[in-house]
């Protein structure tokens, strides 16, 4: 399948692919739907300060690996690891276990199991912002 909009990618599929930066193994074909769905998301949801963090993290890797490639430099190579371990890091704390309590506390507040692999990104943060009204 291809997923081409939080409206129907599965919740389950997007935390994977920000997990694991594989969007095609999830069900998003290509660079341009999976862009298509970031802008969604970012559109109708929003993101929090520690995906801003992530995209900081990624675009320093970058660019350091760009210097390291210019320079050659054997320490830009040891940076680019430690950085990219702190990326690692960083995507742990927001999507570990913080996606599972998510999901275990807005399907206690919803009253029935939020089915991961079925409820699409759109629905599973249109019950967040319904708990958070309440």
């Amino acid at each position: 399948m291809n997923y081409k909009s939080i409206d129907t990618l599965p919740i389950y599929n997007y935390n994977k692919i920000i997990e694991t930066g594989d969007f095609e193994k999830y069900g998003v074909n290509n660079v341009d739907d999976w862009q298509i769905i970031e802008r969604e998301f970012f559109e109708q949801i929003g993101y929090s300060e520690k995906y801003f963090e992530i995209l900081r993290i990624k675009t320093d890797i970058v660019m350091t690996k760009a210097n390291y490639y210019k320079s050659n430099n054997n320490a830009l190579k040891t940076l680019i690891e430690i950085k990219k371990a702190k990326l690692m890091q960083t995507i742990g704390e927001q999507v570990g276990g913080d996606f599972d309590l998510m999901i275990a506390q807005i399907s206690k507040f919803m009253g029935f199991r939020i089915d991961i692999k079925k409820v699409s990104v759109k629905e599973f943060y249109s019950y967040i912002k319904l708990a958070e009204k309440q």
